[in-house]
């Protein structure tokens, strides 16, 4: 029971991945994007990487995310993260973690652009000592770099974005290094989305004997392909699946998303 415990405290630090991009938004534009995602598991991956037993953890994440253009070059964003977690028997609902951002585009041509991205993250109003814990009660600060670019290939409207971000944890948990890659492919109606997400911590991962409180470094790379089909100018839908496909020190699985992105 200690164990599965432990896992689910790891996960659940893991806020939902933004859908933000290196693009800006124009002046007085914006969009507000609905994400529900489904994640379930039945093991976790020790601080070498081996996978372990253990009892199904659940965890339904409602993670909004809106956008507005401030001017030409700077968009601003906002994303909480509610979100409903069961295991053996226990549950915890509330709201988690809540970030805020700022994108500024440094350069861009008619099919790139280079932009950064200072982010806050500020903790819910939970307990960090519940059995199911919310996250953990601690500031984090993020500055990221971001380039996107548009092409063509074998006759597809294609786009790639990498983005790059060092993540400081204000209290115990060690400093992170992030790196996302999104690549996608425009048709009719919509687009394909493949992307990867990937944690990298910069101290020693913690050992699953510690106290809960004071260990929260892990490593994980998670792959997600989602399709997105427009239903107007204004409104799409997603629907996606995401895998853990490599971790050390947190949990293995993966689940479903859906979104729905209105664009004002």
């Amino acid at each position: 029971m200690r164990r599965a415990v432990f896992t689910a405290f790891f996960l659940c630090l893991m806020t939902s991945d933004l859908l933000a991009a290196a693009w800006v938004k124009n002046k007085g534009e914006g969009q507000f994007i609905n994400s529900l995602f489904h994640y379930t598991t039945k093991s976790y991956s020790d601080s070498s990487g081996n996978r372990v037993k253990q009892d199904r953890f659940s965890k339904i994440d409602y993670n909004p995310y809106l956008e507005y253009g401030l001017s030409d070059s700077v968009t601003l964003g906002l994303s909480p993260s509610f979100q409903y977690l069961r295991q053996n028997g226990v549950n915890n609902l509330g709201l988690a973690d809540t970030e805020i951002f700022a994108r500024k585009k440094i350069w861009s041509n008619d099919n790139s652009v280079f932009s950064i991205q200072p982010l806050i993250k500020l903790f819910g109003p939970y307990s960090e000592y519940d059995a199911l814990a919310l996250g953990k009660k601690q500031v984090d600060i993020e500055f990221r770099t971001l380039y996107g670019k548009s092409f063509e290939l074998f006759g597809e409207d294609m786009f790639v974005n990498f983005e790059t971000a060092y993540r400081k944890r204000m209290e115990a948990p060690s400093d992170e290094l992030r790196f996302d890659v999104g690549v996608g492919m425009k048709r009719v109606g919509g687009m394909f989305l493949f992307q990867s997400f990937n944690i990298i911590t910069l101290g020693d991962k913690a050992t699953l004997s510690n106290e809960i409180v004071n260990s929260s470094d892990f490593n994980m790379s998670k792959l997600q392909f989602s399709v997105v089909e427009d239903i107007n100018d204004k409104v799409s839908v997603q629907l996606g699946i995401f895998k853990n496909v490599w971790a050390e020190n947190t949990g293995g699985g993966g689940g479903i998303l859906f979104s729905v992105w209105l664009n004002f």
